[in-house]
């Protein structure tokens, strides 16, 4: 009697166990659908599909991350450029700025944002 409880719980345990993997690896287990639209491209929505597309931008392809399926919940797609700039700038390069009250260090990238993003 003893052993046939012993041997209930094990199978019980053993079952329970495998369910909570098949249950965790589903997702991977079932097929991608095939994307339609944006939406079904989103970061949020499929990883596994990819969430890279391309955009001729002056004669070449420019590669866009698809984000999100619902920016700020009003159902729009969020792309954003994959390269912002032809040539990667580190950003641990310090600049120092002046300001009437302050005088701070700035990174390459910031500067950039500063001097040339916002007066485009």
């Amino acid at each position: 009697m003893k052993i046939k409880r012993i041997l209930i719980f094990i199978f019980l345990i053993l079952g329970l166990s495998s369910m909570i993997m098949l249950l965790i690896k589903q997702p991977n287990l079932i097929p991608p659908k095939a994307p339609k639209t944006l939406k079904d491209l989103a970061y949020d929505s499929d990883k596994r599909l990819g969430y890279t597309i391309y955009i001729p931008e002056n004669g070449k392809l420019e590669p866009y991350l698809v984000l999100t399926q619902n920016y700020y919940k009003q159902g729009n797609v969020l792309l954003i450029r994959k390269y912002v700039l032809e040539v990667p700038l580190p950003h641990n390069k310090k600049m120092r700025v002046h300001t009437m009250l302050v005088v701070f260090q700035i990174g390459l990238l910031a500067r950039f944002l500063l001097m040339n993003f916002l007066r485009n």
